[in-house]
């Protein structure tokens, strides 16, 4: 009797995952190139603060950017300086997924050992 490989059905959360982690990896090697806090939309294309990428339809229905301000209290997870965040709005997920977008978040790391400098000065 032939036996058939199942195929794996995470497969597309898999190549997803890995999409996001290239992007994300971009990100990071552009935000020191932050500056304006302009936001540009050009079909899948976003530029916000010097950062800009584009995202394939498939992944999300659009990208919200903004500005995470700067969080110093808290345990050492919840410690960032201000940065700039992409939001993933109508990104399909399982349902064993959180029900917000997931978020990209950009930050340099010289301000991220400075925030975190300042809040373990002030005990946190």
């Amino acid at each position: 009797m032939p036996t058939f490989k199942q195929a794996n059905p995470y497969r597309w959360l898999n190549m997803i995952m890995r999409r996001l982690i290239q992007l994300g990896v971009l990100l990071i090697a552009l935000a020191g190139f932050v500056t304006a806090d302009v936001v540009s939309r050009s079909g899948n294309t976003v530029n916000f603060r010097g950062i800009s990428f584009q995202f394939d339809s498939s992944l999300a229905n659009e990208v919200k950017p903004e500005t995470i301000p700067a969080s110093l209290d808290g345990k050492p997870s919840d410690i960032w300086p201000e940065h700039p965040s992409f939001t993933l709005v109508g990104y399909r997920r399982t349902r064993v997924m959180q029900e917000t977008d997931p978020q990209i978040r950009v930050f340099r790391l010289d301000k991220f050992r400075e925030a975190v400098k300042i809040a373990s000065d002030n005990g946190a």
